[in-house]
């Protein structure tokens, strides 16, 4: 009786907050109110009529009608997957499963998917992307070409015509998450747009086991060039030179110096070391890596590395000094040393824990352009979006990606959606995302 009493309660509280924001007639930049989002239903709902009847109307090509097939996809072996995907779905639309070729059969409407459309004339050239993720669409001499700079953006391409020319979505991994028409004749209006990511780097995680569908994660937006994020730090120094060298370790608050991972950044060698440690493994300067310290926090009370630190900045989620300064003084430093190197890759730094807060010191104005700062922010409330007047965490958040913006380096976004106590259910980020990413985007 007792468990039934808590999940009834429970029960109530929700539907009281579901009627309660029902009822709120004005949107504000952070919640939009159900007449705003009744017209943005209408909106769409407008447009799918408009695309079915222009389809209707002027059709530049016929895929399937009336259980027939009218088109052959034609792919190379690389393009395998994301021709299969095509076909899926158009099977599922229409119930045709449509023929597949290697060679161009030369009669008919055919689909050229990835390879096979660039060789039939596709260009790509004129899509800058720093990922080499653009795509493009287009229906030419009654054929259609689909295709992108990368086997994944091929992909996209093919989720991206479904999306426009039938109002098809994949919103959940599982079969019951896909929407889409049920037609007996798929037309296809004249159509050539292309596209390119907003984000360089795209990687969807939650809970073990989810997201693990590769068609749900590429539809989706899953991809691009990869910058790492980790706590690293292993091989500045052994394990073993605690006994010979402990004042490379870190020093706790009673004065002991504690074997480990966490280290004295502040000792001369120990920074030689750090620089030493970054060519290593960077493959000098050739591959990315993550400058970040070990999880979890430890302070270190080493002179040497507190004599970094700007004793006047004060991490208002711990009380603590912020240890921002003492780390980007040194990685800022050593990212540098591999720009001169290799410009192209692009390593990571975490702004976690207590070293969130951007950096003070004059010298940090200006970052290296090879550095993306991981914003990580474990510390703050889930609840809200970026800014909002009833949550002080996110008010402060907010500045804090202000402060890291503008530096020269790229930023990075490593929210905690759905791990430690994040399973919310039936709470939903997708308002508090409608709002965080557009503006983390604007914010580079």
């Amino acid at each position: 009786m007792r468990k039934k009493t808590v999940i009834t309660g429970i029960v109530s509280l929700v539907f009281s907050a579901m009627f309660l924001h029902s009822t709120e007639a004005e949107s504000t930049e952070y919640t939009p109110s159900a007449e705003h989002r009744a017209r943005l239903l209408a909106e769409v709902r407008a447009e799918n009529a408009q695309r079915l009847a222009e389809q209707a109307a002027d059709p530049a090509l016929v895929l399937a009608d009336d259980g027939k097939a009218l088109a052959t996809i034609v792919h190379t072996e690389d393009d395998a997957r994301a021709a299969g995907m095509l076909r899926e779905w158009i099977a599922l639309m229409s119930g045709v499963e449509l023929p597949v070729s290697d060679t161009d059969p030369g009669t008919g409407v055919r689909i050229y998917v990835g390879a096979t459309a660039v060789d039939a004339g596709l260009d790509l050239s004129g899509i800058e992307c720093r990922s080499n993720e653009g795509l493009r669409v287009r229906t030419d001499g009654g054929n259609l070409y689909i295709a992108g700079q990368s086997d994944q953006a091929t992909a996209r391409a093919v989720a991206r015509f479904l999306e426009t020319e039938f109002g098809c979505r994949w919103f959940m991994d599982p079969d019951w998450g896909r929407h889409y028409p049920e037609l007996q004749t798929l037309n296809v209006r004249q159509i050539d747009f292309s596209e390119s990511p907003g984000f360089v780097y795209r990687r969807m995680w939650g809970a073990e086991g989810a997201f693990r569908g590769w068609g749900w994660n590429v539809w989706n937006g899953h991809g691009g060039t990869s910058i790492p994020m980790a706590h690293s730090w292993g091989g500045i120094v052994n394990r073993e030179d605690f006994e010979t060298n402990p004042e490379w370790f870190r020093l706790d608050e009673h004065g002991n110096r504690i074997q480990g991972p966490w280290l004295n950044i502040g000792h001369p060698e120990v920074r030689r070391r750090f620089m030493e440690w970054a060519l290593r493994a960077s493959d000098n300067g050739n591959r990315a890596l993550s400058f970040s310290p070990p999880d979890d926090h430890r302070e270190d009370f080493s002179t040497e590395s507190m004599a970094y630190d700007n004793p006047d900045v004060i991490d208002p989620s711990s009380g603590r000094v912020s240890m921002t300064d003492r780390f980007m003084l040194i990685v800022n430093e050593a990212a540098k040393m591999l720009y001169e190197r290799n410009p192209k890759p692009i390593h990571g730094f975490y702004a976690y824990s207590d070293y969130t807060l951007p950096p003070t010191r004059p010298e940090l104005e200006t970052l290296s352009p090879n550095l993306s700062i991981w914003i990580a922010p474990i510390r703050f409330s889930r609840y809200h979006p970026l800014g909002h007047p009833n949550s002080s965490t996110q008010q402060l958040l907010k500045e804090i990606v202000d402060g890291w913006s503008g530096r020269g380096a790229s930023l990075g976004w490593r929210s905690y959606n759905y791990n430690l106590a994040e399973v919310m259910a039936p709470y939903s980020r997708i308002t508090t995302w409608a709002y965080d990413l557009p503006y983390l985007l604007e914010k580079g």
